[in-house]
Order: structure tokens, then C-alpha cells, then sequence
């Protein structure tokens, strides 16, 4: 009856109306929130090895091996632009809550009136505080839900949110599987920008993804796949190029059925972690929308790669990841883990 229930919730915002590349406010919700993150993207969703950062994107991913523990991600952007992410968990009796914050900084910007005059200058920045709970509801399978308060600050702009994140994990520990489906970013806009009424352009990043991981029997690598943007079918954005017609009334017509190949497999996000031991891994991955939205057309290069290894120590968690948006630009995020009780253990 529960997992039923779960699945009902789930399901049930799959009536909302989405857009994705930067149609929406708030984008800043699906920034990575850990080295693991930026290198698989959606496919982090079914992370086969749990941490509180990972669990910001599924919260179903949060467990009992995560109390008291203390995590960091700091991501460094282009044209010194910087987000990141502070979490840590607690377990309460079958159930394991973590509290977090969600940064990024655009940097300091000049100020000019109608002629060009300087009259000083403004940050902007935006910040989501959270709170997520996570428990088991049937063997093999967690529920999990996150809630939280959003603020963007734009110089005179501001704008606030509520926003919410479901998700659901099934895990399989003979086989080495784990599957999760998870409905990220929906709730409400209490106040938009420049205070005018709502606006379809100005709604919450709402992403329902299907992820999966299966560790290999015989190899020391662990798979990952994901679908993003369930909620909406055609993500590729039309040419005006591939008008029929003189005033362009049929275009969407004929790049949905031009391009219906393309427009699946952009859904699609894939991974790797190879496994050295149980302290050393080395991760890739590759989402196709990012690299068909980002490429330059004359040379795409790594664009929509990533890669990043993880280094573990009972004392210490040490993460690093590099992500590439196009041939001439890439993020670097770094991320450390620090369980509070550790000297307890060590003793």
C-alpha cells in the first residue's frame, strides 16, 4: 500500500507544463551538488554508493550510513562564477534527515543609468535551504522528499519559492542494482521578478527522471543510465530553418517528425565508475542534450563529457570532476566528506 501511495505522488505531477534550457527561473536548483553529480548528471539519481550530496538530487538515496556526517561541494564556473553545496545528515530513529544549503554567486556587476554612467555596482546570487527526509517502506525500496526555501537576488529583483523533490529507490543488494525514479523542482513562486503577476516564462526547473546503476559481477565497474525530462516529450528546440511554410505555422510539425531519433536520445544521460578497491574510483559520463544544445557547431570536442575520481579513507572523502560545456569551457567542482565521529571510530 505504501509503495503504491509513493508511486501515486510521484506520478501525480506529471500534469504540470515543463520547459527546459532556460525557459524557466530558478535553473540554479539543478546545478551539481557534488563531484559525483557533475560527472553522471541524472544518472546520479541511483548512485550505488549513497552521500548526503548525492541524496540532493534523490533523497531516497539518504541512509544510516550518513549520520553525522558533514559534506562540501564547491564548483568553480566561467567568468568567476562559483555555486556549491553544505549538508549534513542525521538519523532519527528509522529515518535519516539531512539539512543543506545550495549556493552560487554570479559575481559583482556595474551599475549604469540611461547614459552610460557608472553609479557603482551589485552582487547577484541565489540560495535554496532545505530539508530532507528519507526511510525505508518495504524491503528494498525508500521513499524520499525534500522541501525547501529558494531566494534569488538580482540587484533590485527579487524573487522567492517554495520547492519540492520526491523520490523513490529500489535497491537490490544481491545483484548489485539499484533503480530510482525521482520528480525534482515542482512547487510554488511566492514572489517574481520585478513583482509583477505570475508568468509561464518565470516557473520552477520541474524534472522527472528514471535512473538505474548495476555493479558487474566480473569487473570492477558499476554502470549507470538515465531518462531526463520525462514530464516533457519534445525537448529539441525547432529550427526556423525547417519551416514548410511561408509564416512558419508548421515548423514544429515537421522537426518532430524529422528529428524524432535525436529528440529520444537526448533524453538519455550514461556513465562509469571503475573501481580500485574500495578506496579509489575513477568516474565518466556523457549527456547527450548537453552536448547537442552546447557544441560549437564547427568542432564539438569533449562537450557534454565529464570525468572525476573519488578518493575514500576512514578519516576523509575527497572528490574531484571536471565537466565540459564546449570545446573552450569546463567546470571543476570538488567535494570532501568528513564524518564528525571520526575519532570515535578511529579510537
Amino acid at each position: 500500500m505504501k509503495i503504491r501511495l509513493c508511486l501515486f505522488v510521484l506520478l501525480f505531477s506529471l500534469h504540470a507544463n515543463a520547459q527546459v534550457g532556460g525557459l524557466h527561473t530558478f535553473s540554479f536548483l539543478n546545478l551539481p551538488s557534488s563531484s559525483f553529480v557533475n560527472v553522471l548528471g541524472p544518472a546520479a539519481d541511483a548512485a550505488e554508493r549513497t552521500s548526503i550530496s548525492n541524496a540532493y538530487r534523490n533523497p531516497a538515496l539518504l541512509d544510516n550510513s550518513l549520520n553525522n556526517a558533514i559534506e562540501v561541494n564547491h564548483t568553480f564556473w566561467f567568468a568567476g562564477i562559483q555555486s556549491g553545496y553544505v549538508a549534513t545528515a542525521r538519523t532519527i530513529h528509522k529515518s535519516v534527515f539531512a539539512g543543506g544549503l545550495q549556493y552560487i554567486n554570479y559575481g559583482k556587476f556595474e551599475s549604469n543609468d540611461a547614459y552610460g554612467n557608472g553609479n557603482g555596482f551589485f552582487n547577484c546570487s541565489e540560495y535554496n535551504a532545505h530539508l530532507s527526509w528519507s526511510k525505508e517502506i518495504a524491503p528494498r525500496y525508500h521513499f524520499g522528499y525534500r522541501t525547501g526555501f529558494a531566494a534569488s537576488y538580482f540587484e533590485a529583483d527579487n524573487a522567492y519559492a517554495w520547492t519540492n523533490s520526491l523520490g523513490v529507490l529500489y535497491s537490490d543488494t544481491s545483484k548489485r542494482f539499484k533503480a530510482g525514479l525521482t520528480v525534482s523542482n515542482f512547487g510554488f513562486i511566492g514572489n517574481y521578478f520585478g513583482g509583477k503577476g505570475r508568468d509561464p516564462n518565470e516557473s520552477l526547473p520541474l524534472d522527472i527522471r528514471l535512473s538505474v546503476s548495476k555493479r558487474l559481477e566480473h569487473m570492477p565497474f558499476t554502470f549507470y543510465a538515465a531518462a531526463q525530462h520525462l514530464e516533457q516529450f519534445y525537448i529539441r528546440y525547432p529550427e526556423p530553418v525547417i519551416s514548410t511554410s511561408i509564416d512558419g505555422s508548421d515548423t514544429l510539425g515537421a522537426y518532430t517528425n524529422k528529428y524524432i531519433l535525436d529528440n529520444i536520445a537526448r533524453h538519455l544521460a550514461v556513465g562509469g565508475v571503475f573501481h580500485f578497491g574500495k578506496s579509489f574510483d575513477l568516474q565518466v559520463g556523457y549527456n547527450h542534450l548537453r552536448r547537442k544544445e552546447l557544441k560549437n557547431n564547427d568542432r564539438a570536442g569533449m562537450t557534454g563529457f565529464s570525468m572525476g575520481f573519488e578518493v575514500k579513507t576512514k578519516f576523509a572523502w575527497v572528490a574531484y570532476s571536471r565537466s565540459y560545456f564546449n570545446p573552450a569551457m569546463a567546470n571543476n567542482s570538488l567535494s570532501f566528506r568528513i564524518p564528525m565521529n571520526w575519532s570515535k571510530k578511529a579510537g
